[in-house]
């Protein structure tokens, strides 16, 4: 480069010699998200009561025919109904309803809130489990958010009560997971 000469780092158009400026906002902000309408609580709740309901009856179903399931196998094996053998068959007969009863809420705020959007309740009162931003929900984020769910009931059930005061009507778990809990639109 000789003395005198000009030397210009910004960007030129090859063709005319123009200097281009890029512009900053348009290249780099990204377009505006839409509005996200967040679940009321009163919804929230109905959803969650129904939950608790459908899981209910689903649980109650299965322990009936876990149970006549359980004495036809006995009953074929000739097994006699001694003292002992009855406080263990009870004793398993309670230890699977246990695995029934977590299983049925486990399948429904994991698998199915992240297959299809929301728990069978959820889906019923037309709302969905979103990430933070509004995206999908994904398999981890939900499993994170169902196992902090106990931060929620822990301080007396406070947590849950949240999206009574929260900007983004999150409970406890959903701003520790970082999810929101969305109107379908």
């Amino acid at each position: 480069m000789s003395e005198g000469e000009n030397f210009d780092i910004r960007p030129s158009d090859e063709n005319t010699g123009e200097v281009r400026v890029p512009d900053v906002v348009s290249e780099s902000v990204p377009p505006p998200l839409p509005a996200l309408h967040y679940a009321p609580y009163g919804t929230r709740f109905a959803a969650f009561f129904t939950d608790g309901v459908l899981e209910a009856v689903l649980q109650a179903a299965l322990s009936v025919a876990l149970g006549a399931l359980a004495a036809a196998f006995l009953r074929g094996a000739g097994w006699g109904a001694s003292e002992g053998f009855m406080s263990l068959t009870a004793g398993s007969i309670a230890n699977a309803y246990g695995l029934l009863w977590w299983g049925c809420g486990a399948f429904n705020r994991i698998v199915i809130q992240w297959y299809f959007g929301g728990t069978v309740g959820k889906l019923i009162f037309g709302l969905r489990v979103a990430e933070l931003g509004g995206g999908e929900l994904r398999f981890w984020t939900n499993l994170k958010r169902y196992l902090l769910g106990w931060t929620s009931a822990l301080p007396m059930g406070l947590g849950y009560l949240a999206p009574l005061w929260t900007a983004r009507k999150q409970a406890f778990h959903d701003i520790l997971a970082r999810t929101i809990v969305l109107e379908r639109q």
